[in-house]
């Protein structure tokens, strides 16, 4: 900073000083920050740049971008599995945003049930009230759910999801009085949210990565994938049987008596390209290790 002669008061001095946003290694950015040249992008490494590749320009508005485009398209509607932006410029939404508008975009039926319960009731509070439709709609899934007699917690996204199903894990053995249960097991390779709890249960490297500092409460086993079964540093098993038994030893090497859940995916997602785990999965082939180590 310096100082204006003619008025004596100080004048802004512009900062050109790189800055990784992704990192966060004591870089604030401001007014004036200038970031150094994007790298070239490298499909084999997509997963580590977007976690750590520089931004290309100052971001504009308010905005917090996901992206280091600092001024990426505005999307003003869309229908079916096109959106398009401000321009009238068309886009396939192959992928349902991020897998969540599997039904498509703008039906009218949905927004027409939305816009009669918003405007009936919002919101009311869990602790004091239920709703119809939340009643409805518990008494329609809770069939389909692989579980005897289910009761439905409605949360409003799939990390709140898991980290509900963590601590509904550990108050249930509380209230059994095994106070010694905490470790939680999960695969590699798999997903379950980006909060600091579904983030350490999942097993996807380079999301972790950034924050192994605060992880590490959980512990992993393979990852259900055939295709890369054996594969240096693929933390991946192809047989079912193999899968349960190097769970049963995990828990075993843990003391089953600390183990609080095993969290898995019956079919994975983005993380391993949509891996069925087949007709004999590894958590049928599992259930009675499970059973045996006392881990229910």
């Amino acid at each position: 900073m310096s100082s204006d002669s003619s008025s004596g008061r100080p004048s802004t001095v512009m900062a050109h000083t790189p800055c990784s946003v992704r990192r966060f290694r004591g870089c604030t950015i401001g007014r004036g920050a200038v970031a150094p040249t994007a790298p070239t992008y490298n499909p084999a490494m997509a997963d580590e740049q977007r976690m750590s590749g520089p931004v290309t320009a100052v971001p504009r508005g308010r905005v917090f971008r996901r992206s280091a485009d600092p001024s990426p398209p505005v999307a003003v509607r869309a229908e079916g599995s096109t959106i398009w932006d401000g321009s009238g410029r068309a886009y396939l939404d192959g992928a349902g945003g991020a897998l969540v508008v599997n039904v498509g975009h703008g039906r009218r039926s949905i927004a027409e049930a939305m816009a009669e319960q918003a405007g009936r009731i919002a919101y009311a509070h869990g602790t004091a009230f239920t709703t119809e439709p939340l009643e409805t709609y518990a008494a329609a899934i809770g069939p389909h759910l692989p579980v005897d007699d289910p009761a439905i917690y409605p949360v409003s996204g799939g990390s709140e999801a898991t980290e509900t199903a963590l601590k509904l894990a550990r108050a249930y053995h509380l209230a059994r009085g095994e106070t010694e249960r905490l470790i939680v097991i999960s695969r590699w390779g798999s997903y379950h949210g980006n909060t600091l709890g579904a983030l350490d249960v999942s097993g996807r490297r380079p999301l972790r990565r950034p924050y192994e500092g605060w992880l590490g409460r959980f512990r992993h086993v393979s990852a259900a994938y055939p295709y890369r079964a054996g594969e240096p540093h693929a933390n991946a098993l192809g047989e079912a049987d193999e899968l349960a038994t190097e769970l049963e030893r995990t828990i075993e090497a843990a003391e089953p008596d600390t183990v609080a859940a095993f969290v898995a995916e019956p079919i994975v997602g983005a993380t391993l390209g949509g891996t069925v785990t087949g007709r004999r999965s590894p958590t049928s082939a599992g259930g009675s290790g499970c059973s045996s180590s006392r881990t229910r």
